[in-house]
């Protein structure tokens, strides 16, 4: 699902287009804040610049079970634990995500 299919159903949400109507953040804004990748969707925090996974409710700082930086020996090795990660990381390089029930963060 491209960037902007993923705004058109987060705005298709009676809520959620309200919240974004009220403090005035227009599509544009919105699609650079959202991105879609298979079947999960992130939301880029202003606070941080980091991408959180859809399933992190969204104000709160998730308990992280693993930290490795992007490209390193111990992300590949993540990555052969855990292929469905690679789905990911067309998202970004500074990304936290749940896999397996595992909270995933990976840095640049």
């Amino acid at each position: 699902m491209a960037e902007a299919d993923a705004f058109a159903v987060a705005a298709s949400q009676p809520e959620m287009k309200e919240a974004y109507d009220e403090a005035g953040i227009t599509a544009e804004r919105v699609q650079a804040m959202v991105k879609k990748a298979w079947d999960k969707t992130f939301y880029r925090r202003h606070a941080d610049g980091v991408w959180y996974d859809s399933e992190i409710a969204a104000g709160t700082v998730p308990q992280i079970d693993i930290e490795v930086a992007a490209w390193s020996d111990e992300f590949f090795e993540l990555v052969r634990r855990y292929p469905e990660l690679r789905r990911y990381l067309s998202v970004a390089d500074n990304l936290v995500v749940v896999i397996d029930g595992k909270t995933v963060r990976i840095t640049p």
